[in-house]
């Protein structure tokens, strides 16, 4: 993903706190000190507050009714709306890339589903998810259709923050697998130019495993 320049104080400090929210770095529930966050930044308290009403819009930090300021505790619910927003967009860019995809495109991202398959072996969640989204946008890129690439983009962030999120509290490196697997056999379908078995795939790529799976985390 293309990284964002800032124009302001506001945007710097509201760029890297997402960006460290995404990556962990603050915990859910966590509470956000505008003073701490001024000082690491040398700043005033105003761009932190002001950084912290985009996050809050955003849906990354909630303000509490004592006007205390907390990382979003991601639900269940949360994740199984994004993924499905998220993934009906996905599996139409990479149908609609599927006539425009050269050689060449299906051996870099065979490239990049080998690093993938090396962050599963090691167990590297967060490289997982990131290197994930990679693979996908990949895809959006090909389509040549700005609004559908832009829209895409606008919900990636979002879902990596929820994705290490879900893949944390599943913690099963059967789920991790099948999603690897999932990305090697449309490689394979790719090479094979077969259009049905590649709609297959990515339709049960985020079909209901992932309803199931929250499910039994709920029960």
């Amino acid at each position: 993903m293309g990284y964002q320049v800032p124009d302001t104080i506001t945007d710097s400090v509201y760029l890297h706190l997402k960006q460290d929210i995404i990556d962990g770095k603050f915990k859910q529930s966590e509470r956000m000190r505008e003073r701490e966050i001024a000082q690491s930044f040398n700043v005033s308290i105003t761009p932190v507050r002001e950084a912290f009403k985009i996050l809050s819009g955003e849906g990354y930090l909630k303000i509490t009714p004592r006007k205390e300021v907390i990382v979003a505790d991601v639900t269940l619910r949360d994740i199984d709306e994004l993924f499905q927003v998220i993934g009906v967009l996905d599996v139409y860019a990479i149908m609609k890339s599927f006539d425009k995809i050269s050689s060449d495109d299906i051996d870099i991202v065979a490239e990049m589903t080998a690093r993938l398959g090396r962050y599963v072996k090691t167990h590297k969640i967060s490289a997982y998810v990131k290197q994930n989204l990679l693979i996908h946008e990949e895809f959006w890129k090909i389509t040549g259709n700005d609004i559908l690439y832009q829209s895409l983009m606008n919900l990636a962030e979002k879902s990596i923050f929820f994705s290490n999120r879900f893949f944390s509290l599943i913690d099963n490196p059967s789920f991790l697998k099948k999603s690897l697997k999932d990305h090697l056999d449309i490689i394979e379908v790719l090479k094979s130019r077969d259009r049905a078995r590649l709609q297959s795939i990515l339709t049960a790529h985020w079909g209901s495993e992932i309803l199931d799976v929250a499910s039994d985390l709920e029960s």
